[in-house]
């Protein structure tokens, strides 16, 4: 997802240094600590607390990878990788998303945990149809924590 990266990054020298990297997605999912100067560069120009991206690997409309990056000014942290297949509903996932980071950064003890958390109530949300994310925060912690090895099966 590249939605708040967009906003932020067409504006003066951003768009004249991300454009002359010349950084395909593919291989910025590939090799995420290329966002990194990106995310540094970010929380100073701005002074955000963290900066956060989803990263979505596209096979097909039913079949997508899904993983997050998170900086809290420090320290980078990696979800794990989710494959998700079959996709049945992405409307809703950034919501799960942005929910999943609100709260895990409010109840975990780290932004890592936190991070866990949010890509996980996303790639569950993934597997249900409709806007809203149907799970209990209890299946959130049982994948976040290894259930399913990164396969989101429900």
């Amino acid at each position: 997802s590249w939605g708040c990266f967009w906003i932020l990054m067409t504006r003066g020298s951003w768009k004249r240094s991300w454009k002359s990297k010349r950084l395909t997605y593919r291989t910025l999912w590939r090799r995420p600590n290329r966002y990194h100067k990106i995310f540094e560069q970010m929380a100073k120009e701005f002074k955000f607390k963290y900066v956060i991206s989803t990263l979505r690997e596209s096979f097909s409309a039913t079949h997508n990878g899904w993983k997050a990056l998170i900086y809290n000014g420090k320290e980078f942290y990696e979800s794990k990788r989710y494959d998700i297949n079959p996709i049945i509903d992405r409307i809703g996932g950034g919501d799960s998303f942005s929910g999943g980071v609100i709260h895990g950064l409010l109840t975990k003890e780290t932004q890592g945990e936190a991070l866990e958390f949010a890509v996980a109530a996303s790639a569950l949300k993934h597997t249900i149809n409709g806007d809203f994310n149907l799970v209990s925060a209890s299946e959130v912690e049982s994948l976040a924590g290894g259930n399913a090895n990164g396969r989101v099966q429900r």
